[in-house]
């Protein structure tokens, strides 16, 4: 697997608003077969990423965008919400065209090494990404609404 480069997080801002539906975009190709023309899909994937975001914040309220850059350039998102116990990994997305370079992995081993306490996620069952997390030590406990629960309950000490 390629190197990742220098990996740096930062809290998603104003700036980072065509990066970010540009990766909504992306991650979602279904969306592109609509027939729409772009001025329409533009604002399709604006109405889905505000509708994602408010149902983030009434059940996270506080919950954390960071951008992930390498070498400075935009390649992926997660978003987070912390709780004093269990931090909650509510989305995470790395560029089609950045992916398998172990952005995902770097990205999950910087919240698995912050968190101190268990990490949770969901994931649906037939995608790919359920195979990383699975190699990094989340475990289903539960299923829901067709996706799976994971949890990571830390690393031994």
């Amino acid at each position: 697997m390629p190197a990742v480069g220098s990996l740096a997080l930062a809290e998603a801002g104003p700036l980072d608003e065509p990066f970010l539906a540009e990766l909504f975009l992306a991650v979602r190709p279904f969306l592109a077969l609509t027939g729409l023309d772009q001025p329409q899909l533009e604002g399709l994937v604006g109405m889905q990423r505000r509708a994602q975001r408010s149902g983030y914040e009434r059940q996270w309220p506080g919950y954390r965008q960071l951008v992930a850059r390498v070498d400075g350039e935009p390649v992926a998102t997660i978003a987070r919400a912390d709780a004093p116990d269990l931090v909650h990994i509510l989305d995470i997305a790395v560029l089609p065209t950045a992916q398998g370079r172990g952005i995902g992995t770097a990205l999950l081993t910087a919240v698995l090494d912050e968190a101190g306490t268990a990490v949770q996620l969901s994931v649906a069952p037939d995608n790919p990404a359920r195979r990383l997390y699975e190699r990094l030590g989340f475990v289903v406990v539960g299923s829901g609404n067709a996706d799976l629960l994971m949890l990571w309950r830390g690393r031994a000490r």
